[in-house]
C-alpha cells in the first residue's frame, strides 16, 4: 500500500481523505456537511491537507458525482489505437453536456466481440478538480470513477466465472445499481434518488431493479444469477426484493471501517486504465515525479560523492600515519623473517637426508613378523620353517609347519591362524592354497581327526 499519498473520496459532495505517512500512521480527515460546488470543494481540500500533514503530496480521488455517467456497449476486435479513437466519438455521440469529454474505458472480450465499460464526465470538472488540488497544495495524479473500485466487489461473490450478479448499494441519498461479471466487465450502472424510509420508494427501486435485470437479459444476452445487498439496507428492503424478485438474494460483507475506499484508492496504479486525467495531464505527473526523482537522486549521489571523499581523505592521513608508526617494526619483522627463511632452508635440507636415507634403507619387516608371528600360531600347529622375501614393493612369506591332531582339527586352526594374520598389523592376504589342498582330502575321503598332517600357506604382505 502506498504511502504519503493524499487519498481522497468525493461521494456524492461528502468527502473523507487519508494519508498513511512512513511509519504507517494513519491520519484521516471527513467532513461534516455535504459539498456542492467546486468552490466548496477547493476550500474543503484546503482544510483536510492542513489537517493531515499533506501539503506536497500527490492525490489520489474516487469520484462518484452527478456528472460522472457510465455506457456500456460491444464493439468488435480491434487494436488499441483503433479501439480509444472509436470510443472518443461514441462519447462525443453520446455525451449531454457541452464541451470535451474526459474519458476512461476497460475492455472486457466475450466471444467474437469484446465489451466495453465506458466512464466520462465534463473535462472541465477535471480541470477544476486539477486547480483545486493545486490551490490546496498537493498534485492530482489519478481521479478514479467509483465504478472502477467497486468491480473488486464481484470477485468476491460466490458466482461462477461466466455468471452475472446485481449488486445494490444504499450511499447517502442515492441507491446504486451496479450489473455485472466476476472478471470485471459492466453492463450497467444506475443511479436512483431515494428516501428508503418509505415504503413506496423501496417498492420503486425493487422494480426498476426487475427491469434493470430485464434490460441486460434482452441487451447483452446475460441473465442474473443472484441480487446482493449492501449492509446498509434495512432488513424491510431485503423483504420487498425477495417478494418481487424471483432471483436469490444475499447480503455483502460489510466494510471493515469508514475509509475502506480510501484504502483501496492507494492500492491502484498511476497508469491504470480507469484513470479520469487526459494524457496531457498525466505526462506533467510523470515529468514531475521524475524531475523530483531526478533531483533526489543527484542530491543523493552528492551525498555519497562527498561522503566518499572525506571518508578517503581521513583513511589516507591515518595509513599516512599508521605507516610512519610501523615503519621501524617492519624493518625488525623484515630482518627476522630473513632469519627465519634461512633456517627453514637448512631444516628443509635435513629433512631432504633423512628422507632419502628412509627411503633407501629397507625396512626389518621379516624379524618384525617373525617376532610377531611367535604370538599368533595357535598351540595344535608346528611350524617348521618361515620364508619372507622382498619382490618389487611387496614380501613374500610362505608358512610350512605339521599338526598331531589330524587334518580335520589342523583345517580349523590354520582357518583361526589366517584370520588373524589378514586382521593382525600387517595385513597379510592368503591365497588359500592350504584350503584347496583340504578340499581335494575331503574329495577323496583322507580327512582324519587323528595323525600326522602337514601344511603349507602362501601369502603377501604389502
Amino acid at each position: 500500500m502506498k504511502k504519503n499519498i493524499l487519498s481522497i473520496t468525493i461521494f456524492q459532495g461528502w468527502i473523507r481523505v487519508l494519508k498513511i505517512d512512513k511509519s504507517g500512521k494513519e491520519n484521516t480527515w471527513s467532513t461534516q456537511n455535504k459539498v456542492c460546488n467546486i468552490d466548496e470543494i477547493r476550500d474543503t481540500l484546503k482544510e483536510a491537507v492542513n489537517s493531515t500533514g499533506s501539503k506536497g503530496c500527490f492525490a489520489n480521488i474516487i469520484l462518484d458525482h452527478d456528472q460522472l455517467r457510465h455506457k456500456a456497449i460491444d464493439i468488435p476486435p480491434m487494436n488499441s489505437k483503433d479501439t480509444h479513437d472509436y470510443i472518443a466519438r461514441k462519447v462525443d455521440q453520446i455525451k449531454e453536456f457541452d464541451g470535451e469529454a474526459a474519458f476512461s474505458y476497460k475492455k472486457t472480450s466475450r466471444k467474437n466481440k469484446e465489451h466495453v465499460s465506458i466512464n466520462f464526465i465534463p473535462l472541465s470538472f477535471i480541470d477544476d478538480l486539477k486547480k483545486a488540488c493545486a490551490d490546496a497544495g498537493v498534485f492530482l495524479m489519478l481521479v478514479i470513477p467509483f465504478l472502477r473500485v467497486r468491480e473488486q466487489q464481484f470477485r468476491e461473490l460466490s458466482i461462477g466465472k461466466d455468471e452475472v450478479a446485481a449488486i445494490v448499494v444504499s450511499m447517502y441519498d442515492k441507491v446504486s445499481l451496479l450489473i455485472g461479471k466476476n472478471d470485471g466487465a459492466i453492463f450497467s450502472d444506475r443511479h436512483l434518488k431515494v428516501n428508503l424510509y418509505n415504503p413506496d420508494d423501496v417498492e420503486r427501486v425493487s422494480k426498476e431493479v426487475q427491469r434493470s435485470i430485464l434490460y441486460n437479459k434482452q441487451q447483452f444476452g446475460e441473465r442474473v444469477v443472484q441480487v446482493v445487498l449492501s449492509e446498509h439496507f434495512e432488513k424491510n428492503v431485503y423483504q420487498c426484493f425477495t417478494k418481487n424478485l424471483d432471483i436469490p438474494i444475499g447480503w455483502l460483507p460489510p466494510k471493515p471501517s469508514r475509509f475502506y475506499w480510501n484504502h483501496e484508492l492507494l492500492n491502484i496504479s498511476f497508469n491504470d486504465e480507469g484513470n479520469l486525467l487526459i494524457r496531457k495531464y498525466r505526462d506533467e505527473i510523470v515529468i514531475k515525479r521524475f524531475t523530483k526523482a531526478a533531483l533526489v537522486l543527484a542530491v543523493i549521489l552528492w551525498s555519497i560523492s562527498f561522503f566518499t571523499l572525506v571518508t578517503i581523505e581521513y583513511l589516507l592521513y591515518k595509513e599516512r600515519k599508521l605507516l610512519a608508526d610501523i615503519m621501524p617494526q617492519a624493518i625488525e619483522l623484515r630482518n627476522t623473517r630473513d632469519k627465519l627463511l634461512d633456517r627453514k632452508a637448512k631444516i628443509n635440507r635435513f629433512r631432504h637426508v633423512v628422507k632419502k636415507l628412509e627411503e633407501e634403507r629397507t625396512p626389518p619387516v621379516p624379524g618384525w613378523f617373525l617376532g610377531y608371528l611367535c604370538n599368533e600360531v595357535p598351540d595344535e600347529l608346528i611350524l617348521t620353517s618361515t620364508q619372507i622375501l622382498r619382490k618389487d614393493s611387496v614380501w613374500e612369506v610362505v608358512i610350512d609347519g605339521f599338526s598331531n591332531e589330524g587334518n580335520r582339527v589342523m583345517m580349523n586352526n590354520l582357518k583361526e591362524f589366517c584370520d588373524n594374520l589378514q586382521n593382525g598389523p600387517f595385513k597379510m592376504s592368503d591365497n588359500k592354497n592350504w584350503y584347496k589342498e583340504w578340499l581335494k582330502l575331503l574329495k577323496i575321503g583322507s580327512v582324519s581327526d587323528s595323525g600326522v598332517s602337514r601344511f603349507s600357506i602362501d601369502g603377501v604382505i604389502r
